[in-house]
């Protein structure tokens, strides 16, 4: 104990050989701690300033699509049932348009707000010019046409009069800002686009023009699309996330009659889907 204690008064003794290594030793310890210290003040700051834009999931609505005829299968009318009830005989529907409930919400769950906002949709058009492909519908009934840069449908109503829309295949959408949730609970309503929506009802009453009603074709094949979120923080830094969205269609009302010979006859309605899409964010 008393070598010990002798050892550490040598140590300490300003004469001491080993005196200098020990002030050297604790001056680079304390610069060491200093450093650490302003690193983790640094990583707290950015932390502070930091967005992270979150997409919420989209809840399933049921649709009633307007349809003057079977044959016309694109451009109808879409409204959402305010309730829905098998057995109500005049149901009732929100006068909203698609872009007000066909969205997805985006909210902020960082510290920092998130500025210059870019949502840009990459919609899965190629699948959509495939499957009309494999369906043969009468061209003079309805028709679509893709390339590079666009698309082009072209509809027959129940009057016989065509009608044409085009559309860009890439959707750009952008926002200011989004505070964070800590300080607002505001939140951006992204809007779906459109066409996703009208593409999928025309594939699946399409199917059911050329086909007829099936135990296959009464839920429409899940279409995978994808979107990127480009956003900025204050300080400059530059985020971006992508995510896949794929949406499907369902008849609610579904009637099923034995035929002799044990054929099973099904029968929906060509006004009432489900619709369910489901958003994923990718790695």
């Amino acid at each position: 104990m008393r070598k010990a204690i002798k050892f550490l008064k040598n140590i300490f003794d300003p004469k001491s050989s080993l005196y200098s290594i020990l002030l050297g030793s604790m001056s680079f310890l304390a610069i060491l701690i200093s450093l650490l210290t302003l690193k983790e003040m640094k990583v707290q700051r950015e932390l502070s300033m930091m967005p992270i834009a979150r997409v919420q999931s989209f809840e399933n609505v049921y649709i009633h699509v307007d349809s003057s005829c079977q044959d016309m299968i694109y451009n109808d009318e879409i409204n959402v049932h305010k309730s829905f009830d098998n057995q109500s005989e005049n149901p009732e529907f929100t006068n909203e348009k698609i872009s007000d409930w066909f969205v997805l919400s985006l909210i902020n769950i960082g510290e920092g707000s998130a500025i210059d906002i870019e949502v840009e949709w990459n919609i899965n058009y190629k699948w959509f010019q495939e499957y009309f492909a494999d369906l043969k519908i009468d061209e003079d009934i309805f028709k679509f046409t893709l390339d590079n840069q666009n698309i082009f449908v072209v509809n027959k109503n129940c009057s016989n009069i065509k009608s044409g829309k085009s559309a860009p295949t890439l959707s750009k959408i952008t926002y200011s800002h989004l505070l964070s949730a800590s300080n607002s609970s505001e939140r951006i309503k992204i809007n779906i686009p459109e066409l996703i929506l009208k593409l999928q009802v025309a594939a699946i009453k399409g199917a059911w023009l050329g086909e007829g009603q099936n135990a296959e074709n009464l839920t429409s094949i899940p279409v995978e699309h994808q979107f990127k979120i480009k956003y900025n923080s204050v300080n400059g830094l530059e985020y971006q996330d992508t995510y896949k969205a794929s949406v499907s269609l369902t008849s609610p009302l579904i009637e099923t009659q034995m035929k002799s010979g044990k054929e099973t006859i099904f029968s929906a309605s060509y006004n009432n889907f489900i619709v369910e899409f489901i958003v994923e964010k990718l790695p």
